[in-house]
């Protein structure tokens, strides 16, 4: 467990490369595969990935190489593991080296999981008898969610290294923004957002800006609001298509875009080490999330900032949630 930019990645190429045959990496990422892919190929590692967003034709081209043991890392989604040629092709190949990146998804009691994430306990018995050695990698875990991944994965005798998560290069502060007077809950929402946005619109001018919000209609409106302030932003939730998500990303990271209003649906693996302000609209559901999502600030080793806009009204957003994945939980 290390902290975001914390060298995670070289925590399962190394040793990939190193014990030779092939290293196989989960991960939940498709928007950075292709940059890992792309890296290491330029370090003269022989890597693929495989993943829904390639062609038929690219996924054959992968699994011939694959079967021929060409490469030395590859990079997959879970889902390939409820796919037979997958399997069928799993079976010819020299596996030395098993990786679940971000492995909180593993544990239902994790702030982002996958149903896939659930079966990779069996999909690692399928790479031999035994396993290869197994590497579980995540920046933020509680206790209970660190046993769950042990569990879920069924490595038992699993060494733990737990590196703190200090980044002294972040200034952290809390804004409380105060419901005001108002005894209707509507008229105090509103004028509750109308102070955020108006505090949003002064703090995203130390840019590259990332702002959090706990809602897709948060996202919209602030990113509206920015807008007709003048200021150059984008939006990205789950409700845009690929094309568009693709697009704000691809500008935000390049540096076209100064301001990226999101859900955490933009999250794990953003690869941009200069965003020096990062705004929570709402606060998260969890302090794992917390601590996971101002971890992208700053990753390059400069001073950034990172800013809880606090309401108490915030809190009804996240009960709601709560009882939702509760639910859902229960179901599984």
């Amino acid at each position: 467990m290390l902290p975001t930019g914390g060298g995670k990645s070289l925590c399962y190429q190394l040793p990939a490369l190193l014990r030779g045959g092939t290293g196989v990496v989960v991960s939940p990422l498709i928007a950075l595969m292709k940059d890992q892919v792309d890296a290491l190929r330029a370090r003269g590692v022989e890597a693929g990935l495989l993943n829904s967003h390639l062609s038929l034709g690219e996924e054959r081209n992968f699994l011939e190489k694959f079967v021929a043991n060409e490469f030395e890392i590859v990079l997959i989604t879970p889902e390939r593991f409820q796919s037979q040629p997958f399997l069928d092709a799993l079976a010819n190949v020299d596996v030395r080296l098993f990786a679940v990146d971000e492995a909180h998804c593993v544990s239902q009691w994790g702030h982002n999981f996958r149903v896939d994430y659930g079966r990779l306990g069996h999909a690692r018995s399928l790479l031999g008898n035994p396993p290869p050695p197994t590497v579980a990698l995540t920046a933020t875990a509680t206790p209970a969610v660190q046993e769950d991944i042990i569990a879920s994965l069924g490595i038992s005798n699993a060494r733990k290294f737990i590196l703190g998560f200090d980044r002294p290069n972040l200034v952290m502060a809390i804004k409380d923004i105060k419901v005001g007077s108002s005894p209707n809950i509507w008229a105090a929402t509103k004028y509750v957002n109308k102070q955020k946005m108006k505090s949003v619109s002064s703090l995203v001018a130390m840019s590259p800006a990332l702002v959090y919000c706990g809602t897709r209609a948060s996202v919209e409106e602030v990113t509206e609001y920015l807008t007709e302030k003048g200021i150059d932003a984008g939006m990205y939730h789950a409700g845009l298509d690929s094309e568009e998500r693709t697009n704000v990303q691809n500008k935000f990271i390049s540096g076209e875009l100064d301001v990226v209003v999101a859900t955490n649906a933009f999250g794990m693996g953003i690869d941009k080490a200069d965003i020096r302000t990062l705004i929570h609209f709402q606060i998260p559901g969890t302090i794992e999330a917390y601590s996971q999502e101002i971890g992208r600030a700053g990753r390059d080793g400069k001073p950034s900032r990172t800013i809880l806009l606090y309401s108490a009204n915030d809190r009804n957003l996240q009960v709601t949630f709560s009882i939702s994945r509760y639910r859902k939980s229960s179901v599984l």
